[in-house]
């Protein structure tokens, strides 16, 4: 852990572009090349400099999810982007809302209602059309669909990438991250529509204490991603 090394923190729109630095005593926050960290928007910053001000003594990163989304988005290269890029479309073939149960019948009328719309608002909105299938066994998607995919993520800046990423991870769906990011359903909601079949489970059968623990870590993921997107205004 690094010692707290400053005492107050503070905003600056910087000179040379409507961007803002957050500054410690003073001197503007770095990136790991040494170069200034400049936020695309005032919010942003304010919230990237309220994280700062709240460390104690020592600085822990955990506790700053704004910072740390925004470090990675402003510290991406070209073969960052096209990491995430091909990261991004392994979620396609593993979908969450592809997957659909044949039985009890509860639960798939509730899938239908839940990930229906989603399937269908990314085919009118996008032109991307999920195929969806019972079962577990794989659900391969057209590649005329993965290029489709391919082409709405060339369209993203390096925010909207990123939070993209983090969504579809934390929801094991391109489908549910894309709709957060085109501003369709919100982060919360498209977290609880990944976890459909786990709630049903759940109310079957109750919930553990870790199982929780672990719904409330992921689902702080993808909320504090849409708060970036927000905040930088993105969104």
């Amino acid at each position: 852990m690094i010692k707290r090394f400053y005492k107050e923190v503070s905003i600056e729109k910087d000179e040379s572009s409507d961007a803002f630095k957050v500054l410690c005593d003073g001197k503007p926050l770095k990136n790991m090349k040494g170069n200034v960290i400049l936020i695309p928007s005032e919010t942003l910053a304010q919230e990237v400099a309220a994280e700062w001000q709240a460390q104690d003594e020592e600085i822990i990163f955990a506790t700053m999810p704004i910072t740390n989304f925004v470090s990675m988005a402003l510290g991406m290269d070209d073969d960052d982007r096209k990491r995430i890029k091909e990261d991004s479309m392994s979620f396609v073939s593993t979908d969450v809302l592809c997957y659909r149960a044949s039985f009890p019948a509860n639960l798939v009328q509730k899938q239908k209602e839940t990930w229906d719309p989603i399937i269908d608002w990314l085919k009118d909105a996008l032109e991307v059309e999920m195929a969806v299938a019972e079962g577990v066994l794989p659900c391969p998607q057209t590649l005329k669909t993965e290029e489709k995919i391919r082409e709405v993520l060339n369209e993203l800046n390096d925010f909207q990438l990123l939070g993209f990423v983090k969504i579809a991870a934390v929801c094991t769906s391109v489908s549910l991250g894309l709709a957060v990011v085109k501003n369709f359903i919100t982060a919360e909601d498209a977290f609880e529509r990944s976890r459909l079949e786990e709630t049903y489970q759940n109310n079957q059968w109750g919930r553990d204490i870790e199982s929780l623990k672990a719904r409330k870590l992921a689902l702080a993921e993808a909320t504090n991603a849409e708060k970036a997107l927000k905040l930088s205004g993105y969104l």
